[in-house]
């Protein structure tokens, strides 16, 4: 096999999933919580590169947590990077958020991803925790300092962690950047491949040197039926008839947009559906080499 071929034979396109996003009302939490557990096993069975667990406050909400979610995953599911997408420093206090990182990244034996966001927080109740921007800046930037430098009471953390910042827009890409964080943007929040293009080149331009990933949301079934439930959540999922196409979608969004590497949220209602489309995806996605990317310029949503 010529040189090159090897090459490339061996640069697969690197996809994570995130987990702990049914925000509806079609199953319970502990439904909820048991089906994200297998879909942790089943991703990292299937050869998923990174784990994702995100963070919602509501009483639909199957957790508000994350770290020590992933500390539990991480030392129960080998093979598979675990980390928060996201933590939400808006309403955490940063020097507890760090020593929850350290926690929950010694239980991670195949790498922790401490991801962080500048996602908003609406519920009254939680209206006295709320940062404003300006402030959560400051503290994403002293969690940084801490989990690099450690102070008085915190070592270092060392070991295989990454930062990450994810977000829909310029603001937290040039963040990111300037933090030496690496970038998500979150298609599913903002589905304009253009704007995503330029929170790239702002995340470059800002001194960011590291990954970056791009997120979708897709569910298998009916357009009209499926995603509606979803999308009064604030979240736009792409709709196939199957998982091809998802995947094609998917590695389509990538290619058009310059991301290094796809992240998926699979909101299937069916659990058997769920898992089987999370598996499948990776079998066309997970196995392609990063240069057969089919483009395919269709509306995303």
């Amino acid at each position: 096999m010529p040189e090159n071929t090897r090459e490339e034979a061996a640069i697969r396109i690197r996809l994570g999933l995130l987990e702990y996003l049914d925000l509806t009302d079609r199953r319970s939490l502990a439904g909820k919580a048991g089906l994200a557990g297998e879909s942790a096993a089943c991703a990292a069975e299937a050869g998923y590169e990174r784990l994702w667990v995100a963070e919602h406050h509501g009483r639909l909400a199957p957790c508000a947590s994350p770290l020590p979610v992933c500390a539990a995953l991480g030392s129960t599911v080998p093979g598979i990077r675990v980390g928060t997408a996201v933590t939400l420093l808006r309403i955490r206090d940063p020097y507890l958020t760090a020593v929850d990182i350290h926690q929950a990244s010694y239980f991670c034996a195949s790498g922790f991803d401490a991801g962080l966001g500048r996602g908003d927080v609406k519920a009254s109740a939680l209206g006295h925790l709320r940062k404003d921007d300006e402030r959560l800046a400051g503290d994403i930037a002293y969690l940084a300092t801490l989990l690099r430098e450690g102070n008085e009471v915190l070592p270092r953390l060392d070991g295989d962690y990454q930062m990450w910042l994810h977000g829909s827009g310029i603001v937290s890409a040039e963040l990111a950047g300037k933090l030496g964080f690496n970038y998500c943007h979150a298609l599913f929040f903002n589905t304009n491949i253009g704007q995503c293009k330029a929170a790239y080149a702002r995340y470059r331009a800002a001194g960011g040197r590291g990954t970056t990933a791009i997120a979708l949301a897709f569910a298998i079934g009916d357009p009209m039926s499926e995603a509606e439930a979803i999308r009064r959540w604030g979240l736009n999922v792409t709709v196939r008839a199957d998982a091809g196409e998802c995947a094609r979608v998917a590695m389509s969004a990538r290619a058009l947009s310059g991301a290094d590497e796809i992240i998926i949220a699979e909101l299937s209602e069916k659990p058997e559906q769920h898992l089987r489309a999370i598996q499948e995806i990776h079998s066309v996605v997970g196995t392609q080499p990063e240069s057969a990317d089919t483009v395919d310029r269709q509306i995303l949503y």
